[in-house]
């Protein structure tokens, strides 16, 4: 019960997404795990929090953090393989190493265990778009939004990425503007929207807005980021960063 305490409050935790949760979060999923070595989801969601300092830049030694993301989640999945979140971590481990047919694998997967859990169905929005299929990850991110009453605002943001690999960056911009705290990410998504609707203005002032939250922004290490299947969509979004006035 101890260590089921101690999940549930760094769960809670991960979704506060502010780097002191985080650092917080991590110590409890660690008190879970070692409370409870056999703990399939806690491991699973330990690789989820470690994943997210990762990728925010919350704590040092990154490598070292990617490492760890991709053990804990390794672990989940080896202790109980039909625990949807341990396969919805591991696909968005493949996701980011860009290996398509796994991630869908194990979205799929998941998704057959728990159809009706948020986390994958947008997930399954959001490969899709990744994949070349936008407009099927339209469908299914629209459905997440009905299906969880108080989603959160990341649905939105993948939705409108989502419309974005669609080309419909007037939707785009519109469903972005319903995100009420946007990330430099965001609002460069929404320069690249505005570049291509031949509203430089506008989407110079998406480059003020994301250079604010993030001075050290850089088109070459956004593209590193970037984890659509086609090369030719990478180049086209730095394309537009770059005419929208972003440095290299």
């Amino acid at each position: 019960m101890a260590a089921y305490d101690y999940f549930l409050r760094g769960r809670e935790l991960h979704h506060k997404f502010a780097r002191e949760d985080c650092v917080e979060g991590i110590d409890c999923l660690n008190k879970a795990v070692t409370l409870d070595p056999n703990f399939a989801q806690a491991w699973a969601w330990l690789g989820c929090i470690i994943g997210q300092a990762w990728i925010r830049g919350y704590l040092p030694e990154p490598k070292k953090l990617w490492k760890q993301c991709v053990d804990a989640s390794r672990r989940g999945l080896e202790l109980d393989e039909d625990d949807s979140e341990c396969h919805r971590l591991m696909s968005e481990i493949y996701l980011i190493q860009h290996k398509f047919e796994q991630a869908h694998y194990h979205n799929e997967r998941g998704l057959s265990l728990n159809p009706n859990n948020p986390r994958l169905v947008v997930q399954r929005g959001y490969l899709l778009a990744y994949s070349g299929r936008p407009e099927e990850g339209v469908e299914w991110i629209n459905k997440v939004i009905q299906l969880d009453p108080v989603h959160p605002e990341a649905y939105y943001a993948n939705l409108g990425i989502a419309f974005h690999a669609a080309g419909k960056y007037e939707d785009s911009i519109r469903v972005f503007k319903q995100v009420p705290s946007l990330q430099s990410k965001h609002h460069a998504y929404l320069a690249s929207s505005h570049i291509r609707l031949w509203q430089e203005p506008e989407a110079q002032e998406q480059v003020r807005l994301l250079q604010e939250l993030e001075p050290e922004f850089s088109i070459s290490r956004f593209g590193r980021t970037l984890q659509y299947e086609d090369p030719g969509e990478v180049e086209q979004m730095l394309t537009d960063l770059k005419n929208a006035g972003l440095p290299d």
